[in-house]
């Protein structure tokens, strides 16, 4: 490619505007181009001071404002340029921080850079504005010689929207993140329910139950006893019938708590016992898979109060209960041939059923349309939460027995708590009254769980916790505190603590499941 010679000022100016192309760009149709017009940064500052539509202003070699457009006044929520020209810029924009404190001039960064000749550039700033409210901005300034002296040219950019924005968001965050603590805390809820029924179950197997049969046994023996009066032989018999009764009963008790055969055998085995109990003929299809505890006891929970409906309600001939894997679920229905017409109402047993999957992250669906029977539908996801499921996995486990440290600054709570905790079978294994004695404690003793005060006399909670991982101290950190304290559940599970209860519910709460 080669310029045209230039022999004459025509030909000189043809130089400029035309150029000549090889072939084979000639070939693709590119045979001229137009030329460019060259801007001067004069030109270009001139179209930006008279647009005004981006905020500007000059400032003099005093820190005086020389110019400010009609964008900037706006921005700044002035009526004229007049109330600006000639005012120290520091001072009439920037003299306070968004909190209120005091912004001195001798700490502003935009003035020890223009006064240096350096350019500046932030990403967010606050100025005030006319009527004391405060402006999010970002800055541009530049060093210009103004009145033959070096000042400052600066734009700036409302950043007003960008901070609603972020605002919002953080919000959102807040917002999702108390909805996942109400979701863990019912979870919590329904867990430690279920875990309370394995318990009494538990109970009532080994102890009144074991009872009632050692005594059925005995008298079983009196009644075959050859000493015995005819007349005492019947009271004996009519007792033993009594207490086979009861037996009977106490087993019927403890299944309607929670089944022994759901733990032992799983979901199938435990339908096929409410089916054979039910008053109502009842067809029973399931998968003989096992899933975790969460995922079957709400199933077993759904059928069994979907089964007690149909009795009291649906004046049905036949149900039918099936139980399936479908991808990553377990769903389970309920099918009767009733009268239909189920409504959910806010506290019947629908919405309690409703508000047991939910635990689980289901969902529940009634179709009832009267006269067509009523059909009860729950999606489970077989990945339960996280935490019903580690503590599913926890309750099937042999437990340790719990070791805890009190840590509080109050003697009588510590005495209290101490008093409180053995009640429930929880040994504790020391205490301390501050955090730097309370990470001594727990670095020697190894406890496996830890009652902590939010506020500490040398420092809070939250440094003892996040002291302790450091050093390796793997324990259940419930923290309390007596007064209010706004912690979000981010902050809990930053830190590894299981929990936070105030003082005042303590007693009312399930600490046995919370601390082992």
């Amino acid at each position: 490619m080669s310029a045209a010679a230039p022999d004459s000022e025509d030909a000189t100016t043809q130089s400029v505007t035309e150029v000549l192309y090889s072939p084979e760009m000639t070939e693709r149709g590119v045979v001229r181009v137009a030329p460019r017009r060259r801007w001067s940064a004069a030109d270009v500052q001139e179209a930006l001071v008279i647009s005004g539509q981006i905020p500007l202003w000059l400032v003099d070699g005093d820190d005086r404002i020389a110019f400010v457009n009609d964008a900037a006044v706006r921005l700044l929520g002035y009526d004229d340029d007049a109330e600006l020209i000639g005012r120290p810029s520091h001072d009439s924009v920037h003299w306070k921080h968004p909190d209120g404190s005091p912004f001195p001039a001798e700490d502003c960064p935009i003035t020890h850079a223009t006064r240096r000749g350096e350019p500046v550039v932030i990403e967010r700033d606050w100025w005030v504005r006319k009527d004391g409210s405060m402006l999010p901005i970002s800055i541009h300034c530049v060093q210009m010689e103004i009145d033959g002296r070096m000042g400052t040219a600066m734009t700036f950019h409302d950043q007003t929207a960008i901070v609603q924005a972020e605002k919002e968001r953080r919000s959102l965050e807040v917002q999702r993140a108390r909805l996942a603590a109400v979701r863990a805390s019912r979870a919590r809820i329904v867990e430690a329910a279920d875990a309370q029924r394995r318990r009494v179950v538990r109970d009532l197997h080994d102890g009144a139950q074991a009872s009632l049969v050692r005594l059925v046994m005995a008298l079983g023996l009196a009644v075959k006893g050859p000493n015995v009066p005819d007349d005492a032989r019947g009271l004996l018999a009519e007792a033993l019938d009594e207490a086979k009764s009861a037996v009977g009963e106490l087993r019927e008790l403890a299944h309607g708590i929670h089944p022994s055969a759901l733990t032992r055998h799983g979901l199938a085995t435990a339908l096929q016992g409410l089916a054979e109990r039910a008053p109502v003929p009842v067809t029973v299809e399931s998968t003989q898979e096992r899933f975790s505890g969460p995922v079957e006891s709400t199933a077993y929970f759904v059928a069994a109060e979907a089964l007690t409906n149909v009795a009291k309600y649906a004046q049905a001939s036949a149900v039918r209960v099936t139980a399936t894997r479908i991808g990553v679920h377990l769903v389970l229905t309920v099918e009767d041939d009733g009268i239909g017409g189920a409504r959910p109402s806010p506290e019947g047993g629908l919405a309690g059923l409703a508000d047991r999957v939910a635990t689980v992250n289901g969902t529940l669906t009634v179709t009832s349309e009267p006269g067509h029977g009523t059909r009860i539908r729950a999606d489970i996801p077989l990945s339960a939460p996280a935490s019903v499921a580690s503590a599913a996995t926890a309750e099937d486990e042999p437990r340790q027995e719990a070791r805890v440290l009190i840590v509080d600054d109050d003697a009588k709570f510590r005495t209290l708590a101490a008093i409180m905790l053995r009640e429930r079978g929880l040994e504790v294994v020391g205490e301390s009254t501050d955090a730097a004695s309370a990470v001594e404690a727990a670095v020697a003793m190894r406890p496996s769980a830890i009652v902590l005060d939010v506020n500490l006399p040398d420092r809070d909670g939250f440094w003892v916790a996040d002291t302790l991982n450091e050093k390796g101290v793997d324990a259940r950190i419930l923290l309390t505190s007596s007064a209010v304290v706004d912690v979000l559940p981010t902050t809990l599970d930053r830190r590894g603590i299981v929990a936070f209860i105030s003082k005042s519910e303590l007693p009312t709460t399930d600490l046995s499941a919370l601390l082992r």
